[in-house]
C-alpha cells in the first residue's frame, strides 16, 4: 500500500510538470514584455549621450506595433536558447540543496542562480569576443539573470491570471517609463545630448583620426589634407582623400545643423559633421547607411582618441 501510494504521488507530479512546449508561449510573452521595457529604457538613455545626428525620436516607438511579429519570433528563439535552460538548471540547482532548498520555494527558488548561471554564458561571449566591456558585462549581469528567472516562473505557471497579470504591469511599467522621461527631458531634470555650438574659429587647427590621417584648416579658409579615408569607388577599392584646397563652415539653424565642408578634389565626400562634447570635439561622416551607426571621426590633435 505504502509503495502503491509512493508512485501515486510520483506520477501525479510528473502528470503536473509542464513541458517544453506548454512554457514557450508564456516565456515568450514574458521577454516580450520585458525587452520591450529594456528598449525603452534604452533609448531614454540613449537621448543622453553624445551620438550622430540620424533622424531618430521617441516616436521610432510608434514602429513597435510594426515589429511584434519579428519581435515575437526572436524571443521565442530566446525564451528557447536560455529560458528553458534556466529551467533545468534550476530544477537541478533545487534538488541537489534538497529538503531545505525546498523549504525555501524548491525548484521556483533555484531559477535565479538558474538564470544567473545561464546568463553568464552569452555574457562571457560577449566579453571575451569585445562586444562589451567586463564592467558592462558585470553590470548586465545581475538583470539578464533575474529576467531569465523571472521569466522561467512564469512559464511554469498554469493560471491565466498571472500572465495577464504580467501584461498588464508591464504595458504599465512601458508607459510609466515614457512619460516620466518625458516629463525628465520636458522639465530640464534630465539634459538630451546636443552637440556643442562652434564658432567658425574653433574649427583652426589640425584635425587627426589618430591613424595617421590628417586635415588641417587655416584661418584663411585654405585646407591640407593627408591620408585621410574616403568614399569608395564604383572599382570596390577605397580611394585617399589628400590634397590642396579650401573650408567653409556652415552653422545651419541650430547646432545639430552645423557642417564644415572640405573643398578637396581628390575628396569625393567633403561634408563632415560635428558631435562629441564642449571638451572633446569631433567632426564625423558616415559610413555607408547612416543608421548603421559607422562613423568616420576625426578630434583636434592632442585631445586624443
Amino acid at each position: 500500500m505504502l509503495a502503491e501510494g509512493v508512485i501515486a504521488m510520483v506520477a501525479t507530479r510528473e502528470g503536473q510538470r509542464m513541458g517544453a512546449a506548454e512554457r514557450l508561449v508564456p516565456a515568450t510573452v514574458v521577454l516580450l514584455v520585458e525587452g520591450t521595457l529594456a528598449a525603452v529604457l534604452l533609448m531614454l538613455y540613449g537621448f543622453t549621450r553624445p551620438s550622430p545626428a540620424v533622424g531618430g525620436s521617441a516616436l521610432g516607438v510608434l514602429a513597435l506595433p510594426v515589429l511584434l511579429p519579428f519581435a515575437a519570433a526572436f524571443a521565442a528563439g530566446l525564451a528557447i536558447a536560455f529560458v528553458l535552460p534556466t529551467v533545468w538548471v534550476g530544477e537541478r540547482f533545487a534538488g541537489l540543496l534538497g529538503e531545505r532548498w525546498e523549504r525555501l520555494g524548491g525548484g521556483a527558488a533555484g531559477l535565479l542562480p538558474g538564470g544567473l548561471l545561464v546568463a553568464a554564458v552569452p555574457l562571457g561571449a560577449a566579453v571575451a569576443t569585445g562586444f562589451c566591456g567586463v564592467a558592462a558585462g558585470a553590470v548586465l549581469w545581475l538583470p539578464a539573470g533575474a529576467a531569465l528567472a523571472v521569466a522561467a516562473a512564469v512559464s511554469g505557471s498554469r493560471r491565466p491570471r498571472l500572465l495577464r497579470a504580467v501584461l498588464g504591469w508591464g504595458a504599465l511599467a512601458v508607459t510609466g517609463a515614457l512619460v516620466l522621461g518625458a516629463v525628465a527631458f520636458a522639465s530640464g531634470l534630465v539634459e538630451e545630448y546636443r552637440p556643442p555650438r562652434l564658432e567658425r574659429a574653433a574649427f583652426v587647427g589640425t584635425w587627426t583620426d589618430g591613424r595617421g590621417g590628417s586635415m588641417e584648416l587655416a584661418a584663411d579658409g585654405t585646407a591640407t589634407a593627408a591620408g585621410l579615408d574616403d568614399a569608395w569607388d564604383s572599382d570596390g577599392e577605397e580611394r585617399e582623400c589628400a590634397g590642396r584646397g579650401t573650408w567653409t563652415y556652415e552653422p545651419g539653424p541650430g547646432s545639430w545643423g552645423q557642417e564644415l565642408v572640405l573643398g578637396v578634389a581628390s575628396c569625393a565626400d567633403g561634408s563632415w559633421y560635428v558631435g562629441g562634447t564642449a571638451e572633446r570635439v569631433v567632426l564625423y561622416q558616415f559610413v555607408g547607411d547612416p543608421d548603421s551607426g559607422d562613423l568616420y571621426e576625426l578630434t583636434r590633435a592632442g585631445d586624443g582618441s
